[in-house]
Formats: structure tokens, C-alpha cells, sequence
């Protein structure tokens, strides 16, 4: 049975809201020590937001180019950053706090084998 995207999208939404209201997120940042990944940062944490970026493009854009792993959080990050979160129906700031962090990490991540993520991007577990 072949999943279209939509479908696929929504059942990551569906199982990403869930684990949020179980853990009780309301922090913006709610794994202690993890602060939000934003525009200017740098480091593991923005390589790790590259790749998720990366992974997520490469599934259903079929980018050309992709985002240079870099560790700096500029201007390209940010503009992929907020498509993502367009697309993941939350709200488009450009930052990178539990809920960005746990749709990347649980669908774009750590699938992939790239679980020292967890470490690095704010996520509620």
C-alpha cells in the first residue's frame, strides 16, 4: 500500500501533537540545558537543524541544492525553517524550540540513524 505525502504528513502531525500533549510541553524549550535553536547561532545544534532541513527537502522537494551543513544559522536556515514550519502547521518564527525540534528530530532524524540529535535540538522528551 503506497502512502500519498499528504497522508504520510499528517499521520507525523497527528503523532507529534500527541506526544506533545502526553509530555506536557509548555516551555519553550522543555529538555533542560537545550535552548532554542535561532537565527545567528552556531554549533551542533544548527548542523543538526541543517540536516533535518536537508532530510526534509530531499523527501518532498527534491531540492537541487542543499542547505550547507555548516553549523551557522543564516539567512538560507532561517528561510528553510519557516517553510518547514508552514508545512508542519506551526507557527513560522524562524526558531527552532520543542516544537520544531520534535518534528525534525522524530521524522527527520532519528529514522535516519542521526540519534546524537537528541542532544542537541529542544524536544519535549
Amino acid at each position: 500500500m503506497k502512502l500519498s505525502t499528504k497522508a504520510v504528513r499528517g499521520a507525523t502531525v497527528a503523532v507529534c501533537a500527541a506526544l506533545l500533549a502526553i509530555t506536557g510541553t509548555t516551555s519553550a524549550s522543555a529538555r533542560p540545558g537545550l535552548p532554542n535553536v535561532r537565527y545567528g547561532d552556531t554549533g551542533m545544534s544548527v548542523k543538526c537543524v541543517q540536516d533535518a532541513l536537508n532530510n526534509w527537502n530531499g523527501d518532498y522537494f527534491r531540492m537541487t541544492s542543499a542547505l550547507k551543513v555548516d553549523g551557522i544559522f543564516g539567512d538560507d536556515t532561517l528561510r528553510q525553517v519557516k517553510l518547514f514550519q508552514k508545512d508542519f502547521g506551526v507557527k513560522q518564527d524562524g526558531i527552532v524550540g520543542s516544537v520544531t525540534g520534535t518534528f525534525m528530530y522524530n521524522t527527520y532524524l532519528n529514522p535516519r540513524g542521526n540519534y546524537e540529535c537528541i542532544n542537541f535540538i529542544p524536544t519535549p522528551v
